[in-house]
């Protein structure tokens, strides 16, 4: 998982982990307490629609075969160093399974390009009880992973050419170079994923092509076998929401740690997707893919939209987002939005806001223009031109109506 990446969350809220430099040792595959769902009338075949109702879900997103998420993974070609995901006949008794990963990693500068460091796969098993539905866990990979020798990562200096993004992970290049003649390797983890996929297993991740991409699996099953917590409760007028961000409206059925590391995304993930299937046992709906179409249909609120040119957009956005960020806390009941790409005719990037009150959108608009020194005030006359409609910011002049 990448929050970041637009989906990522609050990594930064866990100080502790940027001295957290030990080595992590191979972790067996080790049982956990289990999660129950001890509902009457909830039986595996229940359960087993339910879930398949979320994977069908994941694939019915809007972005979901877009070329950023799981697009080039279905439709892809075997290829070299990839592995391909098939189903097989499952071995033992009925089940449901989850298979939840989570992946660090670290990007190449040149073209941002990631590659992992770290990962976590777990197993939930889920089979009929005396009371109810009963899943087993077990921790199947948790462990450091060498990145390819193809970054010649543990040369000091090629050190520049990547961003480890330790800030993120915790886990620090001098310690990859310390173990690097026993680090596991992406096949390993490969592995471990598709000895255990079968007819009865799901891939369960927040933003899960992500690490697939890293990991280098694919195959048209993804289409049908993936739960993607991401787009489960991702709504078509907000953007991507991190795994930390939704597991704060959920009750964890586990405590879950807070450092941002593979394992404790993978616990949150587990406690965001077992909160998802035990409303679904319950006949309620989960996230914005569940929500009923008149729900999605209409938007009420006053919008504004306003064209910055392409030069000055970074001025807004700031370095990582951070001027952006702090413009939408200054801002809490408005919704704003930065195009990703300059307009198609023009030399500028499109910003919407969104929010109740036009006084609301006029405040939001005075701390987009304070932070573009090239623009002059915003005049009130101006504000409510843009209210009316589409607006556009030129440098050297204030905010005037199209």
């Amino acid at each position: 998982m990448t929050d970041s990446d637009p989906t990522m969350d609050a990594s930064d809220l866990t100080p502790s982990k940027r001295r957290r430099t030990a080595e992590s040792s191979p972790t067996p595959a080790t049982s956990q307490q289990p999660y129950v769902l001890p509902l009457r009338g909830t039986s595996l075949a229940r359960l087993a629609a339910d879930v398949g109702a979320m994977a069908a879900a994941t694939a019915r997103h809007g972005k979901f075969m877009a070329s950023e998420l799981y697009g080039p993974l279905v439709a892809m070609e075997q290829a070299e160093g990839w592995a391909r995901l098939d189903s097989k006949p499952p071995s033992g008794g009925e089940a449901v399974t989850w298979l939840c990963l989570d992946v660090e990693m670290c990007e190449r500068r040149r073209d941002g390009e990631r590659f992992p460091v770290s990962a976590c796969v777990t197993r939930t098993r889920w089979e009929s009880s005396v009371d109810g539905v009963r899943a087993s866990q077990e921790t199947l990979f948790n462990d450091k992973i060498n990145p390819g020798d193809e970054l010649h990562w543990w040369d000091d200096h090629q050190a520049q050419l990547i961003d480890w993004k330790d800030s993120v992970h915790g886990l620090s290049r001098q310690a990859h170079v310390a173990a690097r003649g026993s680090l596991a390797s992406v096949q390993d983890v490969q592995r471990v994923i598709l000895s255990r996929f079968d007819d009865t297993c799901f891939l369960v991740g927040h933003k899960l092509c992500s690490d697939l991409r890293v990991l280098r699996i694919h195959g048209a099953a993804l289409r049908r076998r993936s739960i993607d917590t991401m787009l489960l409760h991702w709504g078509p007028r907000a953007s991507a929401p991190g795994v930390r961000q939704l597991l704060k409206q959920v009750d964890a059925p586990q405590s879950v740690g807070e450092a941002h590391d593979a394992a404790a995304d993978v616990a949150a993930t587990v406690a965001v997707a077992f909160f998802d299937v035990k409303r679904l046992t319950q006949g309620l709906e989960i996230g914005p893919a569940f929500a009923p179409a008149p729900l999605l249909a209409a938007d009420d609120r006053q919008k504004c939209r306003v064209e910055i040119p392409e030069r000055m957009v970074g001025r807004v956005i700031g370095k990582k987002g951070a001027t952006l960020a702090k413009i939408r806390e200054a801002c809490p009941q408005v919704f704003v939005e930065v195009a990703s790409k300059q307009h198609a005719l023009k030399d500028t990037r499109l910003v919407t806001l969104r929010a109740q009150a036009s006084a609301d959108i006029a405040r939001c608009l005075d701390a987009i223009a304070a932070k573009v020194p090239d623009l002059q005030p915003v005049t009130d006359a101006a504000k409510t031109d843009l209210l009316e409609d589409v607006g556009v910011l030129r440098g050297g002049s204030s905010f005037r109506a199209v």
